[in-house]
């Protein structure tokens, strides 16, 4: 596993999430994740799961870099933005995340991003 931070990458202006590299790595190379948000915290969680679980997202490659994954929701950013932690609509956002010691998870805090001026951040 490497050394390098999770992230993820929030862009309003395509209702995508960028699950970079990084954050698959932490997961163990999932084939389905869930996303969880904690509104009193203000922190999302990427898990790791399987099939099962009825609020899964499919991992897939994206086409420009296979080692990344995009998902596009609507709902979910909208709902982050909700917590009025400043997201703007049309920014794109990136986030630093840490992985739960012995869990499948990675948590994300809301309060703690760097608004991007990039297309891609992975």
């Amino acid at each position: 596993m490497s050394n390098v931070a999770p992230k993820i990458a929030l862009d309003y202006s395509k209702n995508r999430i960028r699950i970079c590299y990084s954050t698959l790595e932490a997961l163990s190379n999932p084939t389905y994740v869930a996303f969880l948000i904690n509104p009193d915290k203000k922190t999302i969680g990427i898990m790791k799961c399987n099939d099962s679980m009825t609020e899964k997202h499919r991992i897939r490659p994206t086409h420009t870099d296979s080692r990344s994954c995009e998902i596009y929701s609507q709902l979910f950013l909208e709902k982050m933005r909700q917590l009025n932690v400043g997201f703007v609509a049309g920014h794109k956002y990136e986030l630093e995340g840490v992985r739960v010691p012995d869990k499948d998870i990675v948590l994300f805090s809301l309060n703690n991003y760097v608004e991007s001026e990039e297309q891609y951040v992975g």
